[in-house]
């Protein structure tokens, strides 16, 4: 049996192997005596043995499992013996014995109906680990999955070390197995293309071959992506991304026949991410799993982030124009007003001509020959080249209202702005 993997911290193990902390109105509700118990306690001879008879019972209500006498709890020991009426000074938690313990767990079992944590129980647990395996779930996730399972079945839920053994033994198994399968599928070609992870690659200042930096190994160069939207960032995204397709491309068949979960494809690559180089090629039998979940994980998850990417952009882009065509109409507003206010001044007094000529057309003292010189004279008043400021501000404010109503502003800003988000998106939309 392998070393069993680390599932809980210390802590968490004590609390779990350890009577549950009871308060006062959790000692009434779980210490409670049924009907079926009292009769128990009826032939129980020793006040020991029906203390812990009754202890055993109201923790296994509260924990669906049963602890050693030596974790019993005393403040729970009072209360029970106070219960019974049975004075504290006859109790030894020692006398206790272990045969007595075992009977009445025994008893407790089969009075609620439940079973045991016996083998055919390990099986169970163990298919049902063999299960969550398979998604890979984490080993904490798991333990907690399994508990709760054990709970849904009625069956004793048992130690710490107890679960954490069939976890570790399940996800031992799962692990051979994938290899087994992983390396009958794997041709000598499949084989080297992964192995070439591992050799070193040139690593480029900004992109720019012609100023080489430094050799890097490729599995290195292919961790990092950017999440920048900089054009050549999203280039040397692509590029990575192009370099993990023809890997993917010729791998395609042996992940078919695999089918990996996203849970289990996630898991090996995390752990090659957070790997030094030597610490993978080490891994003798696993190297492959891992340097396969690697490269999926990276496909996947640079496409995403190109999709992202050009969401991203497409986003800021119209975002910049709607604020952009904002502050131009709060900045032209002084000019509207301005335009405004001369045009109505300007029809405020044309209007007052025409309130003139109207009185004086119903003037009935004036003859016809007067009122048409009277309209002429009030006409000269307005100069032609009032008339002309007027037309020329009248289409102008027409002019205005139709682009403000049709959103000009808007469309030749975005217009404005199209080469800078083509440099963005365009690599991203020919690839996706």
């Amino acid at each position: 049996m392998s070393t069993h993997i680390k599932i809980l911290g210390q802590q968490d193990i004590q609390d779990f192997d350890t009577v549950p902390e009871l308060s006062g109105e959790d000692r009434k509700k779980f210490f409670y005596i049924p009907i079926w118990a009292k009769e128990i306690l009826e032939n129980l001879k020793t006040p020991i043995n029906k203390v812990g008879f009754i202890l055993q019972l109201g923790y296994f209500k509260a924990a669906n499992k049963f602890f050693s006498s030596k974790s019993f709890n005393p403040k729970d020991v009072d209360f029970i013996a106070g219960k019974l009426q049975i004075p504290l000074s006859s109790l030894d938690l020692s006398n206790y014995s272990s045969s007595s313990l075992d009977r009445h767990q025994e008893i407790i079992l089969n009075s609620l109906g439940w079973s045991g944590f016996d083998e055919n129980a390990k099986k169970i647990l163990a298919q049902e680990a063999e299960i969550l395996c398979s998604k890979q779930t984490k080993p904490r996730l798991m333990f907690i999955s399994l508990v709760e399972f054990l709970r849904y079945k009625k069956i004793e839920v048992p130690t710490y070390y107890a679960i954490s053994e069939i976890i570790t033994q399940s996800i031992h198994d799962f692990e051979k197995n994938l290899i087994v399968l992983l390396e009958q599928d794997l041709t000598e070609e499949d084989q080297e293309i992964l192995d070439d992870l591992l050799i070193e690659g040139d690593e480029y200042v900004d992109g720019d071959k012609q100023n080489l930096k430094l050799k890097r190994y490729k599995l290195t160069l292919l961790k990092k992506s950017h999440q920048s939207v900089r054009p050549f960032k999203i280039k040397e995204n692509i590029d990575d991304l192009k370099s993990l397709h023809a890997i993917f491309h010729q791998l395609q068949p042996v992940i078919s026949r695999l089918g990996l979960s996203s849970e289990v494809i996630q898991y090996y690559a995390q752990i090659v991410i957070k790997s030094k180089i030597f610490q993978v090629y080490r891994r003798e039998e696993k190297r492959h799993l891992f340097l396969l979940a690697f490269v999926l994980h990276q496909f996947y998850q640079l496409n995403d982030l190109l999709i992202e990417t050009l969401v991203q952009s497409v986003s800021s882009t119209i975002a910049g124009s709607v604020r952009e065509n904002k502050e131009n109409f709060y900045e032209e507003r002084q000019s509207r007003h301005q335009m405004i206010g001369d045009l109505s001044n300007k029809l405020e007094k044309y209007i007052q001509i025409l309130e003139r000529i109207e009185i004086t057309i119903q003037d009935e003292q004036l003859s016809s020959e007067d009122k048409v010189c009277a309209i002429k004279q009030l006409l000269c008043n307005a100069q032609k080249q009032e008339y002309n400021f007027l037309h020329e501000e009248l289409r102008r404010l027409s002019k205005e209202s139709s682009y403000i109503a049709k959103n000009d502003d808007y469309y030749a800003i975005i217009e404005s702005k199209s080469v800078r988000l083509q440099n963005r998106a365009s690599d991203v939309i020919k690839y996706l």
